[in-house]
């Protein structure tokens, strides 16, 4: 077994696109005694996928009840998707320590091929902001998120070619 120190596990290691650490010389993670700290797999974190590309929750006036704008429906449509594709995968409601929430926005149809190969899993740096697509998420998954204290691992919002929503907790 190769002991190693954090320097060197960040020199040695880089993740996939998927955010899963890979080591660059080919070891594995059973070969080399990982410090403390640095990388802890915890057995009981369950990976929710919803095919559902992520839509933010607009600003709501009093007048939303009677004008129905666009923006609006669209996210009650997009709610009720989100509700349905969340009992699809199993998830019922969110705990208060969640690990992670990665958002994949769609690219568009109108970029080339190899835009789109050069783009995916690339920070996405636009609007819709992360901000707006959590509130979304919690709108749609809790029916309160006081409860919520903790997303450890943090936000991600990138490119990809299908619109999804990972959730570990």
């Amino acid at each position: 077994m190769n002991n190693m120190n954090v320097e060197e596990f960040k020199r040695l290691t880089t993740t996939d696109k998927s955010g899963r650490i890979v080591f660059r010389n080919g070891m594995d993670k059973d070969s080399v005694n990982i410090p403390d700290g640095v990388y802890k797999v915890r057995k009981d974190v369950q990976e929710y996928t919803m095919l559902i590309n992520p839509h933010t929750k607009p600003r709501m006036v009093a007048s939303d009840a009677y004008k129905k704008r666009p923006c609006v429906i669209q996210y009650w449509e997009y709610k009720d998707a989100l509700k349905n594709e969340a009992k699809r995968v199993g998830l019922h409601d969110l705990p208060g320590h969640i690990v992670s929430i990665k958002f994949i926005v769609e690219m568009p149809d109108s970029w080339s091929k190899r835009k789109k190969l050069s783009m995916d899993g690339k920070p996405h740096e636009q609007v819709p902001d992360i901000d707006n697509c959590l509130k979304g998420i919690f709108d749609a998954l809790c029916k309160q998120d006081k409860h919520i204290w903790n997303i450890s691992n943090g936000l991600l919002k990138v490119w990809g070619f299908k619109g999804m929503i990972i959730i570990k907790c």
